[in-house]
């Protein structure tokens, strides 16, 4: 009688090899006439103005046309981010990543990120959070993410060691660090003692993962 071989899950250093692809994206949508790609594209311009609330909507807009697009959703993170939303940033990003893991290694252009003075004043302030009581694993996460886009690898190091201070972040951090820091062993990065037991106020990022985000209604329905 014949039987299945058994099933060996891949490490996740492999897992990462196969994720590792440094793709560049320079434009969230191809200007192909469609209603989601004229939302995707006026948020696009917004945010190199630094609107980032307006271009929120509008991403949050082309997403309620198609639940899941990729480039969408990390439009959405990155507005998200500009506009100090750096809890809902964090989560849309993780869910991003969790449905669909190649996005992991995704690089943007300076004008899809938030822009240079922005920028600074979001890391300061992220920065100051990590040293804080409460949600350092996702300030962290965004830390190390920015890192990643600015290709700083201090930045991720660090953002990847507040994480790791949450023991349920281990195999998530496990793959990021194999995909954003290719050169370093896992140990690299020091488990420091688990602070106390504290309340979020926000999903775990298991949750997260688990659970798509939806596209918020739209606070401006008749707006362009």
């Amino acid at each position: 009688e014949l039987t299945a071989p058994e099933q060996t899950p891949m490490p996740l250093d492999r897992f990462g090899l196969v994720l590792r692809h440094g793709q560049q994206v320079s434009s969230l949508a191809d200007d192909d006439g469609t209603r989601r790609s004229e939302l995707i594209l006026a948020a696009q311009e917004k945010m190199a103005d630094g609107e980032y609330l307006w271009a929120e909507r509008r991403f949050n807009r082309a997403l309620r046309l198609t639940p899941g697009h990729p480039l969408a959703t990390a439009g959405l993170a990155h507005a998200q981010l500009g506009g100090g939303l750096y809890l809902s940033s964090a989560l849309t990003l993780q869910s991003l990543m969790g449905f669909q893991p190649e996005m992991i290694d995704v690089v943007y252009s300076e004008s899809l990120l938030p822009r240079s003075e922005d920028m600074d004043r979001i890391i300061s302030e992220l920065n100051n959070r990590m040293t804080g009581d409460f949600d350092q694993d996702r300030y962290g996460f965004l830390f190390a993410y920015i890192g990643h886009q600015l290709d700083n690898p201090m930045m991720i190091e660090r953002g990847l060691k507040e994480m790791k201070k949450s023991e349920e972040n281990e195999a998530f951090v496990e793959l990021l660090q194999s995909i954003w820091l290719p050169g370093e062993e896992p140990e690299s990065i020091p488990n420091e003692p688990t602070p106390e037991p504290r309340i979020d106020v926000e999903a775990d990022v298991d949750d997260v993962i688990q659970e798509p985000v939806p596209a918020t209604p739209d606070e401006d329905p008749g707006a362009p």
